[in-house]
């Protein structure tokens, strides 16, 4: 972990470049910086921080990227690219800055690289190309495109929506520039396993016939980009922030944006815990209407049918409008709380599946896992409510691991959130198949003297450092 005062972002007028002519870097003199980017710096450092080519460091050989990879390989990042929008607390604590995405870039050319492809999935309703053009990635990649470096930037997407009147009306369309996808099922691996089979799974915004027809005691399937399965090394580039279905968002989490299409994600199940669900908090009539109409409504979406959708989403409206007069205390829908025990399964079987998956479709659990290196862009985190309308969080941290179950354990002691609270975090340590060490055996390493060499177990972080939860979950978090 690289931790420094380093609370802003660079400028993207120099193009994200170093100020300072590292031996290693790989572009001439005339590319250098005349603006301070202690952002470069940190990312590098955190490379020399895990060990990485360390007899090299400080010279013109130095290839962290080289402990993973040969020359001529595919080297993936996988950046979050959620939304390309955030009114309440910009885009700095939402998505993964470009000027991390730079460092790692150069390392990739370093690296000798043959091809650096740089993809994710956003939500549906993302305006891809708008969310490149304002937030300064296409400029980066335009860029470094002209020095040579071979980039492929991919909306991992096949449907993509338009929203209107606040989103009570959706229009869904395929995305014209479609990337190869290979479809898994996890059949006996799934997480899933131990549910009742009578339950019926939903997404957001589609209709659970196709759902649960992929989710049922016969499969669990998921639909990946196959260029997962394709590279050599995948750099997983998340934005830890808080999350209204999960708790968190990290490094595993981040990974759902690997999947192509939505409707093969459970969220959740329809029902509240008294029946085996967690579309709400409470089994109640309320509760029943609500999930009708929702389902109702994305049936219409399907069907393209404007004004049923418009009348449907105008009902669930009033109902969230008006809930408290017809129920006391808070009340939960659509899976978005604290006793979601949907999700979690959902982001571990993808994990599973980016692991040990095929491009063939196939799983050899018995195989080594996939090469995966997550750098996680805290410089400015995202707290409250995450993930598409968080607060920022500034941290001047990056935090660096090879395991995504750690990394997401690490967060969890940053944000000062007890991790066997956090369903994906707490069913991940100990999952032979996603984190086989243990937790007593490990050390952090920091710049910080009095963070370093310290096991996991014993850390502490500063007080000041504590993220505030999304409100669904502020009700165990804080207590």
């Amino acid at each position: 972990m690289e931790k420094r005062d380093c609370f802003t972002y660079p400028s993207s007028e120099a193009y994200f470049s170093p100020h300072i002519h590292y031996p290693e870097y790989p572009f001439s003199d005339d590319t250098i910086s005349p603006f301070k980017n202690e952002v470069y710096d940190m990312v590098r450092y955190s490379l020399f921080g895990m060990g990485l080519d360390s007899e090299n460091f400080g010279n013109k050989e130095w290839n962290p990227l080289g402990d993973y990879v040969r020359p001529g390989s595919r080297i993936l990042l996988k950046p979050n690219w959620v939304n390309h929008v955030n009114k309440i607390g910009g885009l700095d604590c939402t998505v993964t800055h470009p000027s991390v995405i730079r460092c790692i870039i150069d390392y990739c050319v370093v690296a000798k690289a043959k091809i650096i492809e740089i993809g994710d999935a956003p939500i549906q309703d993302c305006n891809f190309d708008f969310l490149m053009e304002t937030h300064g990635y296409r400029r980066l990649f335009d860029y470094v495109r002209n020095k040579g470096v071979d980039i492929l930037v991919s909306d991992f997407r096949i449907t993509v929506s338009k929203y209107f009147l606040s989103k009570r009306i959706i229009l869904q369309n395929k995305n014209k520039n479609r990337c190869e996808v290979v479809e898994f099922d996890l059949v006996g691996n799934s997480n899933f396993g131990n549910i009742e089979q009578n339950q019926r799974y939903r997404s957001i915004n589609y209709p659970d016939d196709k759902l649960n027809n992929r989710h049922n005691k016969n499969h669990h399937k998921y639909l990946i980009n196959k260029s997962i399965f394709t590279a050599d090394l995948i750099i997983n580039l998340p934005k830890p922030k808080s999350h209204r279905f999960a708790g968190i968002t990290a490094a595993q989490k981040n990974f759902i944006g690997i999947c192509s299409e939505k409707d093969y994600l459970p969220h959740y199940r329809i029902g509240a815990p008294e029946n085996s669900g967690d579309e709400s908090n409470k089994l109640s009539i309320l509760g029943k209407i609500f999930s009708l109409l929702d389902r109702q409504r994305c049936k219409n979406i399907e069907k393209r049918n404007i004004f049923m959708q418009f009348f449907y989403g105008f009902m669930q409206y009033c109902i969230m409008k008006y809930k408290n007069i017809f129920a006391s205390g808070q009340y939960f829908f659509n899976g978005r709380w604290h006793g979601n025990d949907t999700i979690w399964r959902t982001i571990l079987d993808v994990n599973s599946l980016l692991l040990y998956g095929h491009a063939d479709g196939n799983l050899d659990f018995n195989s080594p896992p996939r090469n995966i290196l997550t750098i996680g862009d805290m410089i400015i985190s995202g707290e409250k409510e995450g993930p598409l309308k968080p607060s920022p969080k500034p941290l001047g941290i990056i935090l660096v691991s090879n395991n995504s179950a750690l990394f997401d354990y690490i967060f969890c002691k940053i944000a000062q959130f007890d991790y066997t609270l956090i369903p994906t975090v707490k069913n991940s340590i100990g999952n032979k198949f996603l984190f086989r060490d243990s937790l007593d055996k490990i050390s952090m390493c920091s710049n910080q003297e009095d963070l370093s060499n310290i096991l996991l177990n014993n850390i502490s972080f500063p007080m000041d450092w504590r993220f505030k939860p999304n409100s669904a979950w502020e009700e165990i978090i804080n207590n």
